[in-house]
């Protein structure tokens, strides 16, 4: 996990569009796994954590699995390093009604750790 969010702060920091102030949400288990460029690309990373949120959750598209980042950084996040480390993290294991406190701080982790990084990024941005 360590090694994609310094990848992310890396690519982040490169960028020079003045997207300063700016914030959106992210998934951190995506529906899609958008590549840099936009394209659904490294899907197959996703297809088990995505059944360990629908199998707590109900759908991917829930407040514990969303954390509004800087639109300087978003772009960023979807690369292969972060897709494996979602796969590494939520397990199909995980499907099952114990393993719901592991989901919640797993997610909680991620929540943390993308907010940090966005602030490192922009501080202005107010995530």
């Amino acid at each position: 996990m360590v090694a994609a969010f310094t990848v992310i702060i890396a690519k982040a920091l490169g960028n020079q569009n003045n997207y300063t102030k700016q914030t959106e949400d992210h998934h951190i288990v995506a529906e899609n796994a958008w590549d840099e460029c936009g394209r659904v690309n490294h899907d197959f990373y996703l297809n088990d954590a995505r059944e360990v949120i629908i199998f707590h959750y109900g759908k991917i598209d829930t407040s514990d699995n969303i954390v509004k980042i800087s639109k300087k950084m978003h772009k960023h996040v979807h690369t292969t390093l972060y897709y494996f480390s979602i796969y590494t993290n939520f397990p199909k294991k995980y499907c099952d009604k114990d393993s719901r406190v592991k989901v919640e701080n797993k997610l909680s982790l991620y929540k943390t750790a993308l907010k940090g990084v966005s602030l490192i990024i922009d501080p202005t941005a107010g995530v």
